[in-house]
């Protein structure tokens, strides 16, 4: 199933172009800003922006997961596969994490490079913690994309309701960033340890909660 949705992907080349073209102009921009701006490159904060970027090149992806397949005319050949529920699920959203998290290394290479060259950059962790918070929460926003896929009636709509998730994701970061630091000191005194139970406690939850609400039956009816 995570081979049927990778070829799925590679065969949309409207989102595809359009997903490789901002990778190349987030990058670009990077670059740019490395010899325009090297001071920028020492600031922990844009390694941090730059692991929730992809969200913005998964957009297409996650509204075309199933509303695509309706549109095309694939989508009763997919539910009528003779494979579990559960592996449809897990298999579209294993696909769209690894794309996810393929443009999120990317990144964080190209800032990594570009860094060193210009005398900038930040320390390594960094680098590891803006991954490790761009893989719990592509699993999250993939289960939603997900979700908003199956229940709308063409990518269109598909990508208007996703949308909201894109709107909150954005709030939650300005929020944190610019609410005064006695709001969000509970945060930081919250452990590593707690911090990565809770970020892989809710991707799980996610990722349940989108198995269990997926009944192919729903879908060949409507």
């Amino acid at each position: 199933m995570t081979r049927w949705e990778l070829l799925r992907m590679v065969k949309s080349p409207g989102t595809t172009r359009r997903a490789v073209f901002g990778l190349f102009l987030c990058i670009g921009w990077l670059l740019f800003n490395g010899l325009a701006l090297p001071w920028m490159f020492r600031f922990p904060l844009l390694v941090l922006l730059l692991g929730l970027f992809p969200f913005v090149l998964m957009f297409g992806y996650c509204a075309d997961s199933f509303a695509g397949e309706r549109e095309r005319g694939t989508l009763e050949v997919l539910l009528l596969s003779p494979v579990p529920d559960w592996t449809i699920v897990c298999g579209k959203t294993i696909a769209l994490v690894m794309v996810w998290l393929l443009v999120c290394g990317a990144l964080l290479t190209a800032h990594a490079s570009i860094g060193s060259i210009v005398g900038g950059g930040v320390a390594l962790h960094w680098y590891a913690l803006s991954f490790s918070v761009s893989a719990v929460v592509s699993v999250i926003v993939t289960c939603l994309g997900l979700i908003a896929s199956w229940h709308a009636a063409s990518v269109q709509a598909a990508q208007q309701t996703f949308s909201y998730a894109f709107v909150a994701l954005t709030i939650v970061v300005m929020l944190y960033i610019y609410l005064p630091a006695e709001v969000t000191r509970w945060v930081q005194r919250l452990s590593p340890e707690w911090l990565a139970v809770l970020g892989v406690g809710s991707a799980c939850g996610s990722l349940i909660v989108a198995v269990g609400t997926f009944h192919r039956e729903r879908l060949l009816l409507r």
